[in-house]
């Protein structure tokens, strides 16, 4: 058996990757098992400077760690063209293997090692200056028997500073983190960020790197609507898959600013999964920004070094503040007064009034928010959790007078989504549908735009609804066509309402094309049927010139 630094025996390989190999070793002196990582020390002299000074920062930095779920370092040295770093023994399997070898992972277990995660992230981003983690992936994590989880490799952890040395999460940016140091990097699980430059990196990296972890584990690697449903949910767990889905949505967004700001904030979220629909993951932030302000605020305190520490002045001053509450009490009737004690109608109004202004802002930031979301959101799946949380934000504000009636935007936001490739799957359809029923009274009480939602579904299923064999096939025209209609008509229902309503030239003219739109649709589509109608004799000339004069007319129209 090879033995490095005069008494580490080295007992087999635990795991390896690009020049380093993790080995089982035991303390010949201490008689103690450990885990050593062994680095090659190839190239020249500056590459090899460059790796040593890389390992000596992860020693540096797992010093400073004082965590559970962290492994110490005990030694660290040089030998044959070698560097080996000893650190703690971790038993148990990593996440990468436990995924490979038994499949996808319940969503409680999936929650239990992502709150986990980010306990010891959070804990990490907690130090001065902060630690980024900057590698985060499933075969970091190691699992014990017992469920703890525990990191290891360290390799790509750095401090954040700004360029002026202090730490600020708003502005810090990585110093000295250069293209060279992406060796570290695993471009599955790293922020955009982090592989491209094109933001600074912050503890949002870090998000993005667990959340992605968390997706493997969660469901099919893919992504894809399909994907998601073919993910086998006990009844009892499917309100908690749903909640986690919408939490590693928010954190792996590629825009660092659209994301959870940090693992505190995404901890507050994964704790509050399957514990009420109501509690979702958007709506944990002033909490946990009160947490932080409250944090910051006794850190303060401690600097100042302001604190009370005896028993006998906390009684003093509780006695003190009892005497002067009981004399204000006894002699309150003597100096109060209606206008003194009772704020005025016109006080509570104009409070009642700024109250109402701060909901509202906050309930449009929310709501933009998720808007923006689905719009830069690749899966529609993921677009539509975005979408059903801004209608719902959107149809509480109708409910308390905010707003005088529902935006279709959302709406129209998704359909894009969900259209982007072509074709409107049948699990599409019946998400958007879904919503269109949820909202139904809302959503036609707008006729105007009633009519134009309704025009463009009947668009959607003409000619990309692949709900019948599960693509847009030739074959199936007429039966699109049918299910279009009746949208069609819908439209141009309420399109002719709105004409006779509309005094406005322009307004009047406007809802005219869109009439003549919907009718084209209409009569192309039983014109059509005629066509390919069996049951019946063979069409005559007169129907084909029909049939060609609607196509004609809806060109002309479309010109418009």
């Amino acid at each position: 058996m090879v033995c490095v630094g005069g008494r580490y025996q080295l007992l087999g390989e635990l795991g390896c990757g690009g020049t380093s190999t993790v080995f089982l070793a035991v303390d010949t002196v201490l008689h103690k098992q450990w885990a050593v990582k062994e680095t090659l020390l190839q190239g020249d002299e500056s590459y090899r400077k460059n790796i040593v000074q890389s390992l000596r920062a992860e020693v540096d930095v797992l010093k400073e760690c004082d965590h559970s779920a962290i492994p110490r370092i005990v030694d660290f040295f040089e030998e044959n063209g070698r560097a080996y770093a000893v650190r703690d023994y971790v038993k148990g399997r990593s996440l990468k293997s436990i995924v490979d070898e038994e499949g996808l992972q319940n969503p409680a277990t999936v929650k239990n090692w992502g709150v986990q995660l980010c306990s010891v992230l959070a804990y990490l981003h907690s130090h001065y200056p902060p630690i980024i983690y900057g590698d985060l992936k499933p075969s970091n994590v190691i699992i014990s028997q017992d469920g703890t989880v525990r990191l290891i490799d360290f390799g790509a952890a750095s401090k954040l500073y700004t360029r002026e040395g202090s730490v600020d999460f708003q502005s810090a940016s990585m110093r000295g983190f250069e293209k060279s140091d992406l060796r570290f990097a695993t471009p599955r699980f790293s922020a955009p960020e982090v592989l491209d430059g094109s933001e600074e990196i912050t503890p949002a990296s870090d998000v993005y790197a667990l959340g992605m972890t968390l997706r493997y584990a969660l469901f099919p690697s893919d992504a894809s609507k399909a994907g998601l449903q073919a993910v086998t949910v006990s009844s009892e767990n499917r309100e908690l898959f749903e909640n986690l889905v919408s939490v590693i949505a928010l954190a792996t967004t590629s825009n660092p600013s659209h994301r959870y700001k940090d693992c505190e904030e995404m901890l507050s979220a994964l704790e509050s999964c399957g514990l009420s629909s109501s509690r979702s993951s958007l709506n944990n932030k002033n909490s946990v920004i009160s947490r932080r302000k409250s944090r910051e605020s006794s850190i303060k305190r401690r600097k100042r070094s302001v604190q009370i520490s005896t028993p006998v002045k906390t009684a003093g001053l509780s006695a003190l503040l009892l005497f002067f509450v009981v004399v204000l009490f006894n002699c309150l009737p003597i100096f109060s007064s209606n206008a003194a004690v009772k704020p005025t109608n016109k006080t509570l109004s104009v409070e009642a009034k700024i109250s109402r202004l701060k909901l509202i802002k906050k309930n449009k930031a929310d709501y933009d928010s998720l808007i923006r979301m689905a719009e830069r959101e690749s899966s529609s799946d993921f677009a539509k959790r975005y979408i059903s949380r801004a209608m719902k934000i959107q149809n509480s504000m109708l409910q308390k007078h905010y707003v005088r009636q529902m935006s279709f935007r959302p709406l129209r936001v998704l359909l894009r989504s969900q259209l982007a490739d072509q074709q409107w799957s049948a699990v599409e359809e019946r998400d958007f549908m879904s919503l269109i029923s949820k909202y139904d009274h809302q959503l036609r009480s707008n006729s105007n735009d009633w009519a134009s939602i309704s025009g463009d579904i009947g668009k959607a299923y003409w000619y990309y609804f692949a709900g019948f064999s599960g693509k847009v096939a030739n074959t199936e025209s007429l039966s699109r066509m049918r299910v279009a209609r009746a949208w069609f008509v819908d439209a141009l229902t309420t399109s002719k309402s709105d004409l006779v309503k509309n005094q406005v030239h322009e307004a009047r003219k406007k809802a005219s094309n869109k009439a003549g739109m919907f009718k084209a649709y209409v009569a192309i589509s039983d014109c059509y049927a005629r066509l390919v109608d069996v049951s019946t004799d063979a069409p005559n000339e007169e129907t084909y010139k029909q049939y060609v004069n609607y196509l004609q007319n809806l060109i002309k129209i479309s010109k418009q």
